[in-house]
């Protein structure tokens, strides 16, 4: 099951739009962003500091889910759920606990992927085109940077200052809060927050290395509405970022609205381009 998960983690590195970097013959060559190997690898051993004692197949693979969650913000779940499912440790799989088994223990295979891993695509229901609302706790003065740009479906950033992407109104003051609103419940398992990058007026992609260290947010958290307060995502308490995505992927929430708590950005404002909320349809 390692060794599947290894090569879909290194086939699978060019699908997240990091071309080339698959594979890193020398492992211990630490100067560039990791390569599909190397987090492969990574993923293993920091998933055998986070599992428990005596572990089983089981306990093995949620751990190495979490230590993506914490180190690739989730990129690689479903690579490792593939690889685990196809060999009988699907969503629905018991593993009988601990050991040892006896006879009357019961095992069941099962080869069932999460619907976001099954389904071709997910639904971004964070999308004006669904009827979905984004308001803010402020808008820049100059009407240019509107709430509703943050979910318009842009997140190049191309249309910077033409009504994509939203911009707050209070320089320098903090918090700034952009809530996107669904109108109904929705069962989301992964946000995505794009702020400026440094290099947005080329309108490329950004990738998961993009930087953003010039107009980018910098410390920001990822809530979602739970019925009676607002609760922060698994991992959605960020720090000195400085790159143009983030991708918090966690197990399924049903809420109504979402919102990004912006604690400091760089150069004064807060500066968002881009959120979506993925669930299967």
């Amino acid at each position: 099951m390692l060794w599947e998960m290894y090569w879909n983690i290194i086939d699978g590195v060019p699908d997240l739009n990091l071309p080339g970097r698959g594979y890193r013959q020398n492992l211990y060559d630490l100067s560039q962003p990791l390569a599909g190997n190397q987090i492969a690898l990574r993923l293993v051993m920091d998933g055998m500091k986070i599992q428990p004692c005596n572990p089983t197949f089981i306990d093995q693979r949620d751990a190495i889910l979490e230590a993506d969650r914490v180190n690739n913000g989730g990129a690689f779940q479903c690579h490792i759920w593939k690889a685990f499912a196809k060999r009988g440790l699907g969503v629905n799989a018991v593993d009988g606990g601990t050991f040892p088994l006896d006879d009357n223990t019961v095992v069941q295979e099962d080869f069932t992927l999460p619907c976001e891993c099954a389904t071709a695509s997910l639904t971004n229901f964070a999308s004006s085109a669904l009827g979905t609302i984004a308001t803010a706790t402020s808008q820049h003065s100059s009407g240019l940077y509107p709430a509703i740009g943050a979910i318009n479906g842009n997140h190049t950033g191309s249309d910077w200052g033409n009504g994509g992407g939203w911009n707050d109104g209070t320089p320098g003051a903090y918090p700034d809060e952009l809530e996107v609103n669904f109108g109904l419940a929705r069962t989301l398992n992964q946000v995505r927050v794009y702020t400026l990058a440094n290099n947005w007026q080329s309108g490329a992609e950004p990738t998961l290395e993009t930087s953003a260290s010039g107009e980018g947010i910098l410390d920001f958290k990822v809530e979602y509405w739970n019925g009676s307060a607002w609760a922060q995502v698994p991992g959605g308490n960020v720090t000195g970022n400085d790159k143009a995505v983030r991708v918090f992927t966690f197990d399924d929430v049903t809420t109504t609205k979402i919102r990004i708590v912006v604690t400091a950005a760089r150069n004064n404002w807060s500066r968002i381009v881009e959120v979506e909320a993925f669930g299967c349809s």
